[in-house]
């Protein structure tokens, strides 16, 4: 039984809504309803804006129509999900009425689907996967409770487009179908559940209507059909063809279309060039809008009680600052909103154009970004907090994103600055009752300021090694400069003890708390000396500590709740944070936890106190950065501002001033209330001419290479600098085809990359190795491989390389020069579609191919022993990734195992496979016989319905999901064995 995770386990970092459709408000003719995954937002036509908002969650919705049901007739808006669910939105509050699973006959999730109703709305037709056409009465959906099963009554081997039914007196349907084999269009009337067609509705030449139009359709003088579309209201079809356009109301006319040629030039593809028909009636005129699959809208109207026979189209101009590719894509349409207004609607937002003027009116950009590569380039105890991103808008534009977790604005706010002593070389400050005391830099430091006590009391460096101000704040404590430790409490000095000096090191730093208001003395003092702690209780020493590791820069201690024993957090000039336990019980110290940031950036804290009793948490700087620390479950959130903060210090209710780098004081407000307290912020540089596909970083992680491609296949690989989102240097590929991997050699090939590249023609496919020397990228070797690449894997000097077939080389350098070495031994690969491999110590290579699916290669012997997981048919969006994480043991486990040197390190292979909304981890460590089925270790659900593009382990239990419109992390349960 697999383990189940909540959607909790996971971490948004983008999450873009779609634009999933729109539709006319019955009520109002200037009124188009803007259906988006977060929510419906309502557009006037005649003010060109948006007027109103409804948060609601459509997320995986695939389909939306509106229908009207019982006596008086009420108005409703019905929506699919993807995985089989119904929503019913009363109008006009969009209230939720009703919520239905949906059975179709053993589908459970599908991704294409649209609805339709018969003309009197009696019964709900669904088609899903573009082949099976369902249908339900709408009684059913609104009255009853449970599970639906949804009847099907069409299956058609040809997909299916569109369909119709404009009565339910003969029960007709018009399906709009696309020939799997030659991608004609072709329209088909077809009668369910009778044997032969009823008696229609003659005309007065003694033909039905809509035979007339099938048999007008038929005639090969008709040529190819371009778009159907079809009206409620006033009931009619119409359907374009390349020569004329039928319009079948009460009787069928037809138009002889003219301006195609002269707008098209003639290129238009016999094989349905446009993406979908709009319709529009309007006072016995008919308005049809058309979008090509180049983005292009075509408009045109029609007077239906004229004589004329033609129809003229012409083609809509986008603003000149709106690329088309930018505004539309091929899974677009165009939308007639009224006779002077036409819409541009797809995944990338809703642009409304003047038909007259041919210029925009309105833009509502639903930019969804497809994240196609991702790494993190920055953690700081395990938390991720810079991640960078590539992937493509459309494929004419392409980018790179840069996100940097920080804490919520809100929660931490910028109140005022004061710049009065800025570059004047300020050191330090103090907080006193009588204003701010500064201390500048003078060169006899004996007589530079060592501290200023609240009360305005001064200490100079010759009198004083450290000081500070007890918790309460009642006294001051400092070691004087014959090590004898002073409190002044109200102008009465009293010595409290003599420190011998550790030996090493020559920083000091002083903390002092008090428990209780009687306390004469600070009940703890915690003193420091290079790397040396001393803890004094109530005056009196009770233990030393060795920390034999750095040299402490700054002191702050939080006492456990519910606890006697003491966390001592103590800061290095590394760059290194040292969590300490202290038990007074047992008079001993322990390092509990570090925590690297910024290597060798000396790292100071400030205390956020324990004010409103918010959450044990301190400020950690270094000197260009500011992170709020959580002590109890180690979160680490970086803060808002570049500033650079020299010194930073309590100013009172809630409050902290801070000296910035530039000597200006800023003063910062906190608030823990705040709720998410950190966010995601992004950088995005944009790509012209292609996307991004690849992406790896580089042991200096503020550069990045990433590899990309255009619509003709023209490949680059390009060096980049994620400060200041430039591209610094880009190698071209001589020949046009697909970068299947590229991957960052590890040691001993530090600064080089190698890619794996199919070329367009055949004997092109090779691995490349690129050379890293001074920011710019050299070619420095090329090694030709036998049939399709695939991925890539290094463990230690190996590299693999995983295709038609599998490769084991070695790099080898002889003077400038760069070679593959490889292993002569032939081991037929795991196929052509490989996305994937990894490699053990145990001479193992773990392969996954989306046809074939997971199999493990013995090196030693070229032998295939695991077979298994083949990609499921129903399921073409699956992503799969390789995951490697140490092995747990519980508890039951032998004491001296769990301790044991080699076991501690032993590692474990697991297979990640997202499909929809759902991610499943198999274990496949240690399997070594044929298999046909692997058993789920752990099953979660990942935040939101979206097309996932690629799955990537970037931590031990760190999944990094890319997909179109969302970037996440999700984690990955590590189980004990």
């Amino acid at each position: 039984m697999a383990d189940v995770e909540p959607i909790g386990q996971h971490e948004i970092i983008v999450d873009e809504p779609e634009l999933i459709s729109c539709l006319n408000d019955d009520e109002d003719i200037n009124r188009i309803f803007l259906f988006k995954e977060n929510g419906i937002s309502s557009y006037n036509v005649d003010l060109s804006m948006i007027e109103n908002h409804e948060f609601i969650n459509l997320n995986g919705a695939v389909a939306i129509a509106k229908f009207e049901f019982g006596e008086p007739a009420a108005k409703y808006v019905i929506v699919l999900k993807s995985n089989c669910e119904i929503l019913v939105l009363g109008l006009p509050a969009f209230e939720l009425t009703q919520k239905r699973q949906l059975s179709f006959n053993g589908v459970s999730t599908f991704r294409n689907a649209f609805l339709f109703f018969d003309s009197d709305y009696r019964r709900l037709h669904i088609c899903v996967n573009a082949h099976h056409i369902f249908e339900i009465q709408t009684r059913d959906i609104l009255n009853s409770d449970g599970l639906l099963e949804c009847r099907q009554f069409h299956q058609s081997t040809n997909e299916v487009l569109d369909a119709v039914c404009l009565s339910t007196l003969d029960e007709g349907y018009f399906v709009l179908k696309r020939d799997v084999i030659t991608g004609c269009l072709k329209v088909d009337l077809i009668y369910p559940y009778t044997l032969e067609p009823q008696a229609t509705e003659k005309d007065t030449n003694g033909q039905a209507p809509a035979t007339k139009m099938m048999n007008t359709l038929s005639n090969p003088s008709i040529e190819d059909i371009w778009a159907f579309s079809y009206l409620h209201n006033p009931q009619l079809i119409a359907v374009v063809t390349t020569r004329k356009l039928l319009v079948l109301k009460d009787s069928l006319s037809v138009y002889e279309t003219k301006g195609f040629e002269k707008i098209s030039g003639g290129l238009f593809d016999h094989r349905a060039p446009f993406t979908g028909l709009s319709l529009l009636y309007d006072s016995g005129s008919l308005f049809l809008s058309m979008q090509d699959i180049s983005g292009r809208v075509y408009f045109a109207s029609v007077n239906l009680f004229e004589t004329s026979r033609s129809v003229s189209w012409r083609q809509l101009r986008t603003h000149p600052t709106l690329k088309t590719s930018e505004t539309l894509n091929t899974n677009g349409l165009s939308k007639v909103l009224s006779p002077t207004q036409c819409a541009l609607v797809s995944r990338s937002g809703f642009v409304v154009i003047s038909t007259v003027r041919r210029e925009v009116k309105f833009t509502l950009p639903c930019h969804q970004h497809t994240y196609i590569d991702a790494t993190f380039i920055e953690q700081i105890d395990g938390q991720f907090s810079q991640i960078v991103a590539c992937g493509g808008v459309t494929a004419d534009r392409g980018f790179l994103e840069c996100f940097r977790r920080i804490w919520n604005t809100d929660a931490l706010k910028l109140l005022e600055s004061d710049n009065s002593f800025e570059n004047q070389g300020l050191e330090d400050f103090w907080v006193t009752d009588n204003g701010m005391v500064v201390s500048t830099v003078f060169c006899n430091q004996d007589d530079e300021l060592r501290y200023v006590s609240k009360c305005g009391t001064k200490l100079l460096r010759k009198e004083a090694l450290c000081a500070t101000q007890d918790s309460g704040g009642r006294a001051l404590l400092y070691l004087d400069a014959t090590y004898h430790l002073q409190l002044v409490t109200k102008d009465i000095k009293r010595q409290i003890c003599s420190v011998t000096p550790p030996s090493c090191g020559d920083s000091w730093s002083l903390f002092a708390s008090v428990e209780q208001k009687s306390c004469e003395l600070p009940s703890l003092i915690i003193i420091s000396k290079g790397k040396t702690l001393l803890v004094l209780r109530n005056g009196i020493l009770e233990a030393s500590f060795d920390t034999d590791c750095f040299n402490i820069k700054s002191i702050c201690v939080k006492t456990l709740p519910h606890t006697d024993q003491f966390l001592i957090l103590a800061s290095s000039d590394s760059g290194l944070l040292s969590k300490i336990l202290y038990q007074p019980t047992e008079k001993s110290l322990r390092i509990q936890k570090t925590i690297q940031f910024e290597k060798g950036v000396p790292l100071q804290l400030c205390d956020i106190g324990d004010e409103a009793e918010c959450t044990p948490t301190l400020f950690v700087y270094s000197g260009n950065r500011l992170w709020i620390l959580n002590v109890v479950d180690e979160t680490c959130i970086e803060c808002f501002g570049d500033y650079g903060i020299k010194r930073m210090r309590f100013l009172g209710s809630c409050k902290f001033i801070a000296l910035t780098r530039h000597d200006v004081f800023v003063t910062l407000h906190y608030n823990d209330l705040m709720c998410p307290l950190w966010i995601w912020t992004r950088r995005q540089f944009t790509l012209d001419g292609g996307i991004a596909t690849h992406l790896v970083k580089l042991e200096n992680p503020r550069y990045v290479v990433f590899a990309s491609q255009d619509r003709h296949n023209a490949c680059k690989v390009s060096l980049f600098d994620t400060a200041t989102l430039q591209i610094l240097h880009e190698y071209e590929l001589p020949e046009r085809g697909i970068i299947r991997g590229l991957l960052k050699l590890q040691k001993p090939y530090d600064h080089s990359i190698i890619l794996s590249f199919m070329g367009e023609s055949k004997g092109c496919d090779s691995l490349i190795l690129l050379l890293i020397e001074k920011k710019r990228l050299i070619r420095a070797a090329r090694h030709k491989i036998e049939g399709a690449s695939g991925a890539l894997a290094q463990k230690g000097e190996t590299i693999f390389h995983s295709g038609s077939r599998i490769d084991v080389f070695h790099l080898h350098q002889k003077s400038d020069h760069w070679s593959f070495h490889s292993n002569k031994k032939k081991i037929r690969g795991s196929g052509t579609l490989t996305s994937t491999c990894f490699a053990n110590d145990q001479g193992q290579l773990t392969v996954w191919d989306s046809t074939r699916g997971l199999r493990n290669y013995d090196l030693g012997s070229g032998n295939c022993s695991v077979r298994s997981c083949a990609k499921n048919s129903e399921n073409p969006e699956e992503i799969v990734a390789l995951f490697e994480s140490k092995v747990s043991y519980s508890k039951v486990h032998d004491v001296r195992e769990m301790l044991s040197p080699v076991k501690r390190a032993e590692t474990k292979l697991e297979l990640i496979k997202i499909q929809k909304s759902r991610l499943n981890a198999f274990n496949v460590t240690g399997i070594n016989v044929s298999v046909q089925h692997l058993e789920s270790s752990f099953t979660t659900e990942v935040p939101l319905i979206k097309h996932v593009t690629k799955a990537k382990q970037i931590g031990p239990a760190d999944c990094l999901v890319c997909a179109r419109g969302g970037l996440y992390i999700s984690k990955i349960k590590k189980h004990s064995v």
